[in-house]
């Protein structure tokens, strides 16, 4: 009999240290899953899209190139460009030629330099209007007009060329200060070659990742609330046994805390999944950004306060530390031992902190405070993405409201009302023998 009781002890010991394990586990792989979603918002963050200047220029570079490589002068404009030039031939035979004005200059030049003979400049002086008449060039200039209109057609994809490069220094600057893309950093550490190649790792990733939390998960809420389960109907069937029971609820009571407040209880996720208008009758778009991400558990917002800058933060970090950590840990242990340890039951410093310590724990309010949060960020969340898909400028902007809580809420959750199960269970003994 001695030695079924030792045997069931050690089966009730390592059912409890494989549970312990699988939440050990379960919050290593609730740490990659949360590192992975930041790193992805770190990426897709809007300032790196509607944000980034350069991402601007680099679109409004694209769509101007692709105007410009299917750029081409309609035959209409040929048409006024020929008349153009005739109109400036005409002008040019009319005012410099006819009148005798570019000759009369070089005349005059040759004149006051000596070059030509005085006989030969009064002979050209003479002759010349008389032979621009007969070189009859008027005529010609519908022909030339139009030659030098088939040149222009012709010089057509060096003008696309000219109008590129002087478009590239338009749109496109260089940085004095040489800077590097902090993602291209993030690809190198996953190594993946470019941007693109980063963000269907991340998703990948994150999807992969997902299935297995969800399912490690849901394998030890089963497993712990079995245990509960299995628990209560000791207690009730085994009365003899009821002192250790308890101490077995407590101890599961802190799997549940422990998981509860490392895995994340709300995860703030807004984003833009598209953006897109239309520039010159292309539509220009951006794909999904990262408005706000936050995905914070228990201790990561504690620590979080903790290295705040200011004492105000580190004071409230220590409250939340204490009535959200510290005085739950002391309670539960100090429960598990109250009813097997007559040491413990004998001393009022141990009984003052398990039936008066659970009142400043406050962790059925913060449960509550939880919810309240969660609502007001959720309904927050899909206020300002419908006034901003709302818009009335013209863009077209599709957006998500990832915002939900997480696991951790659900753990915490449940050590809450375990918790108080078992304080209320532990105050029911000690008044049943205090009547005694």
């Amino acid at each position: 009999m001695s030695l079924q009781k030792y045997g069931l002890w050690i089966l009730i010991t390592l059912c409890l240290a494989y549970t312990g394990y699988k939440a050990f586990d379960l919050v290593q792989t609730s740490r990659k899953l949360q590192s992975l979603e930041e790193t992805q918002a770190s990426v897709i963050k809007i300032d790196y899209g509607l944000f980034n200047m350069d991402a601007w220029k680099e679109k409004a570079l694209s769509v101007f190139s692709d105007r410009l490589h299917n750029f081409e002068i309609s035959p209409a404009a040929y048409k006024e460009v020929d008349l153009e030039l005739r109109g400036y031939l005409q002008g040019i035979y009319k005012d410099y030629l006819l009148s005798g004005k570019l000759f009369d200059k070089l005349i005059k030049e040759a004149e006051e330099k000596q070059t030509v003979p005085p006989m030969l400049l009064n002979m050209f002086k003479t002759n010349l209007p008389t032979q621009i008449k007969n070189l009859q060039i008027e005529k010609q200039i519908p022909d030339m007009a139009a030659t030098l209109t088939a040149e222009l057609k012709k010089k057509e994809p060096r003008i696309k060329e000219v109008l590129g490069a002087e478009l590239d220094k338009l749109l496109v600057t260089s940085d004095t200060i040489p800077r590097q893309d902090q993602r291209a950093i993030i690809a190198a550490s996953f190594n993946q070659p470019n941007l693109p190649a980063l963000l269907s790792f991340l998703n990948d990733e994150i999807i992969a990742q997902k299935a297995v939390f969800k399912s490690k998960a849901f394998d030890l809420l089963y497993l712990l609330l079995g245990l509960t389960l299995l628990s209560f109907l000791a207690y009730i069937f085994v009365k003899a046994k009821r002192n250790a029971i308890i101490g077995i609820l407590s101890v599961i009571s802190l799997i549940f805390l422990y998981v509860g407040v490392q895995l994340p209880m709300i995860v703030i996720d807004a984003r833009l999944n598209a953006f897109e208008f239309v520039l010159l009758n292309q539509s220009l778009n951006f794909d999904q950004q990262s408005i706000f991400f936050q995905s914070k558990s228990i201790l990561d917002v504690t620590q979080t306060l903790l290295e705040g800058r200011t004492i105000d933060l580190k004071i409230v970090g220590i409250l939340v530390l204490c009535f959200s950590i510290v005085f739950p840990i002391i309670k539960l242990v100090l429960s598990g031992l109250y009813l097997a340890v007559d040491k413990i039951q004998n001393s009022s410093f141990a009984r003052g902190l398990i039936f008066h310590l659970g009142k400043w724990s406050m962790a059925d309010v913060f449960v509550v405070a939880l919810f309240m949060a969660y609502i007001g960020f959720h309904g927050l969340a899909d206020a300002q993405l419908d006034a901003i898909e709302s818009n009335k400028t013209g863009f077209a902007v599709e957006t998500a409201n990832y915002t939900h809580l997480d696991k951790g809420a659900l753990f915490f959750s449940i050590y809450c009302v375990l918790s108080i199960v078992i304080g209320s269970i532990i105050s029911h003994i000690h008044l049943k023998k205090s009547d005694l």
